[in-house]
């Protein structure tokens, strides 16, 4: 073979040699013969392209020196046993090319004589050097990739979705788990992979199974967070699918977070409930100095109201009794407000809160504990929008911020100022509020506290949100905690301004509702001339006397026929037994044996469908009605004969 590369130039070839001549001089494979003592006997023009060489430099040197010297001794056992069969091997070595160090994949075979005796080696290569850099970098990825799966913080695993014969998801296989999914779950991973999930929990939740099942058949990604009975913790777990029927999961234990998060809401309503117990205290005495006012008032205009019907001046009598009339209705607002703002177990209802008016009560209120140690001014701007909230909770906090103004004047007589604004786009804003919002994303109303008290230090500023912080020597420190709290629960802000000997403002920004649409003001109450258009058979059943027969007079006056009785029960055999129809009925809902909400549920039950209204003179959100289609209306104490002969008129009407 080593002869066909040096033909005499006198000799003509034989066609056949030509060929085979011409065949090597064009393959781009690396071909080479070498002895028993690994020297070239034939190298090919590849080969010598390769490493940069003439034929004559290699022929009769061993190929040896060329292999990188970490292969050599592989190279040297790979050779010794090609000398026995079966005489052929495949090998992978570095060699010194012109290039540089190659990998080289070489495939060698013995060339036998014919008695059989191993003569030479014959081997074939190609250049395999970026093959084997890909699948380094391929080994290197992998080993990156699986040095961050074995050393991340967050628990991982892989696993694949076992279906039914529907085809719906019915149990999971473990396929692999990294270390902190061992620890999350507490068990090794030679106890995971492999397994079922219904397998290692045999009461696991159907939710697992499913949620994740479809994320490996839709290939749809999902995050839920849930709480896992079997193993008494909640977990946040974001899956995705990916390849076909497996899905790959991130899972965290949230337990702590969730338990510090309920009892946070618990501390809140703890917070909320122990300051608004204090408000109310501090509101009661307010509201005695008022009530005792008002019954002044309706004592002395009954007195003379009697002097002049006995001496038969009847005209100035009514002026007296209208007296009264007003002096009950501002009784009645009191009352109202006291119910209100004592509130009730129920989620807070969240309307439209008219902030002018609700400054204006507070101060009234506050007026006899406020004035001896300042001078209160309002500034309060014209048509401000409503804003949406509970108005209990914004009345206490309007309450908090004076009362906390009048402690910081001391016992030197301050002034007080409690302004109102719209907050236009064009003001400027504060630089920095307590909650951080952008106040320049919604409209606001602005509700200031003005003091020329002690101010604060802004160590103190800090921290006056914090529950049971306080600066008073007799303070809980639960105020401005629930302040906070209120404000951030109807997407508010608050910033403060204080300065030590020079007082506070205490701003408090509220977003306004929009204003409603022509419709919403739509008015379908019936006219005055339909409210005098009654007539029908009442039932009216209230266990107090007094306002038993007071109520049939009332009704009577307007040309209503009226039964009356003390207890639901009473009620009940009157309806059936009663010759006459009945066209509407009214229940105390508070009454001895038999209240007015079992007597209507029973009226249904038994197939009355005509209108029943309800009268209580507790606060409507502070009942328990368990179904409103009970009743057609409620009619709060006290009330006046316009206001029944309105809800009478509404519910004989309909």
């Amino acid at each position: 073979m080593s002869n066909m590369h040096s033909p005499d130039p006198n000799n003509t070839e034989h066609p056949e040699v030509k060929l085979y001549r011409d065949l090597l001089a064009q393959q781009t494979e690396l071909m080479v013969q070498v002895d028993d003592q690994g020297r070239f006997i034939f190298v090919s023009d590849s080969y010598c392209q390769l490493f940069g060489k003439q034929r004559e430099e290699l022929l009769g040197q061993s190929f040896m020196p060329l292999v990188h010297p970490d292969d050599q001794d592989a190279t040297q056992r790979a050779m010794q046993a090609l000398w026995r069969p079966p005489y052929q091997c495949y090998l992978e070595q570095r060699a010194l090319t012109r290039r540089g160090w190659r990998w080289l994949a070489w495939r060698d075979r013995t060339i036998l004589d014919a008695q059989g005796v191993p003569r030479s080696v014959i081997g074939t290569a190609i250049d395999i050097t970026e093959r084997k850099q890909a699948l380094a970098a391929l080994q290197e990825s992998e080993e990156r990739y699986r040095q961050l799966f074995m050393h991340m913080q967050e628990a991982f695993c892989l696993q694949e979705t076992i279906v039914d014969e529907h085809g719906a998801p019915c149990d999971n296989r473990i396929l692999a788990v990294n270390p902190a999914f061992e620890l999350l779950m507490g068990m090794p991973a030679r106890e995971l992979k492999g397994k079922r999930i219904k397998e290692i929990f045999p009461e696991i939740e159907e939710f697992w199974v499913v949620t994740f099942g479809e994320v490996a058949l839709t290939q749809r990604p999902t995050s839920v967070e849930h709480f896992s009975a079997v193993r008494n913790r909640h977990y946040r777990v974001s899956a995705y699918s990916p390849r076909q029927g497996q899905f790959a999961a991130f899972v965290n234990d949230v337990t702590e977070a969730v338990q510090q998060s309920e009892a946070q809401h618990l501390l809140d309503q703890r917070i909320q409930k122990t300051q608004k117990l204090e408000a109310l205290s501090l509101l009661a005495a307010g509201v005695s100095h008022d009530f005792n006012n008002i019954l002044m008032a309706i004592i002395g205009h009954a007195d003379l109201a009697h002097n002049a019907l006995s001496q038969g001046k009847g005209t100035q009598a009514v002026v007296h009794m209208n007296e009264i009339r007003s002096a009950s209705q501002r009784a009645r607002e009191l009352c109202q407000h006291m119910m209100s703002f004592a509130g009730s177990s129920n989620p807070a209802p969240q309307d439209e809160v008219d902030l002018q008016s609700l400054i204006a009560e507070i101060t009234r209120f506050l007026s006899s504990i406020i004035e001896p140690h300042a001078e209160v001014h309002l500034d309060l701007a014209p048509n401000i929008p409503p804003v949406i909230g509970d108005a209990n909770a914004l009345r206490q906090v309007i309450m908090n911020l004076i009362t906390n103004a009048r402690d910081a004047i001391g016992t030197d007589r301050g002034r007080i100022i409690i302004s109102l604004q719209e907050l236009s786009s064009s003001a400027t804003l504060p630089a920095e509020t307590v909650l951080s919002r952008d106040l320049s994303l919604a409209t606001y109303a602005v509700i200031q506290v003005c003091d020329n008290g002690i101010g604060m230090s802004e160590q103190v500023q800090n921290r006056i949100f914090e529950p049971f912080f306080s600066t008073k020597d007799d303070g809980k420190g639960l105020g401005l905690a629930a302040t906070l709290g209120i404000i951030n629960a109807i997407k508010g802000d608050i910033h403060i301004a204080s300065t030590p000997g020079h007082g506070t403002v205490i701003s408090l920004f509220l977003p306004i509702h929009p204003k409603p649409s022509a419709i919403d003001n739509y008015d379908n109450t019936p006219s005055i001339s339909e409210a005098h258009r009654v007539d029908g058979h009442i039932l009216f059943a209230d266990d107090d006397p007094i306002l038993r027969e007071l109520g049939k007079n009332m009704m009577e006056s307007m040309g209503l026929r009226v039964t009356v009785c003390s207890n639901g029960i009473e009620a009940l055999e009157i309806y059936d037994s009663h010759p006459e129809p009945i066209d509407a009925i009214i229940l105390d809902i508070s009454m001895p044996y038999m209240g007015g909400i079992a007597c209507a549920q029973t009226l249904r039950n038994n197939g009355y469908t005509e209108g029943i209204i309800l009268s209580s003179g507790y606060d409507y959100d502070a009942l328990e009605i368990p179904d409103t289609t009970i009743h057609n209306g409620i009619l709060e104490k006290p009330y006046s004969m316009d206001t029944l002969q309105t809800i009478l008129c509404s519910v004989l009407h309909s």
